[in-house]
């Protein structure tokens, strides 16, 4: 949990996360003021990978989530948190709360977000969402969404959503 300040996560780290505990798994939660930067590089990305390996990344026919999974990054207060050169997989075990896919990245209360040159792939998951009026700026700029429960929700009015050269594929079961 980023309260205040910026978690930074600089370029070539790989991030090993744990699935925690069952339809609420581990996640980066910035709140109360904090924002996170995951500035990668072409030649230095940043990886997000679970600790379970591929059976986090798949979901049964009928399950709505994998318990295996990281729950993903969560920003639920003002601010901008910025993405670029990051490759997320694995992510999505948390409670279902608007769709049948809990969300990987999600943004609540005005956190706008830039994400650039992001990879979210083999993630049981909801690749992002907003929900309720979140009024932030989001942009997707060549951003791969890949194999994934769902692909993205915005729902409500105030926010502006900008998706730019980006390709969805293989969304939904």
């Amino acid at each position: 949990t980023v309260s205040s300040g910026v978690l930074n996560i600089l370029p070539d780290t790989i991030v090993m996360v744990d699935a925690g505990p069952a339809n609420n798994g581990v996640a980066i939660v910035a709140q109360g003021g904090g924002t996170v930067s995951a500035i990668g590089t072409h030649a230095q990305p940043i990886f997000f990978f679970q600790a379970n390996g591929p059976s986090a990344m798949s979901l049964s026919q009928n399950a709505q989530n994998n318990n295996l999974s990281w729950r993903g990054m969560y920003h639920l207060n003002s601010g901008t948190s910025n993405y670029s050169y990051v490759f997320i997989t694995g992510a999505g075990n948390a409670i279902v709360s608007s769709h049948p896919r809990p969300p990987i990245m999600h943004f609540a209360n005005a956190h706008s977000a830039i994400v650039q040159d992001t990879v979210f792939a083999d993630c049981p998951g909801m690749g992002t969402s907003s929900i309720g009026g979140a009024n932030g700026n989001y942009t997707f700029r060549r951003c791969l969404f890949s194999r994934l429960g769902i692909g993205g929700e915005w729902l409500g009015t105030g926010s502006t959503l900008l998706i730019e050269d980006s390709w969805f594929t293989r969304i939904g079961r």
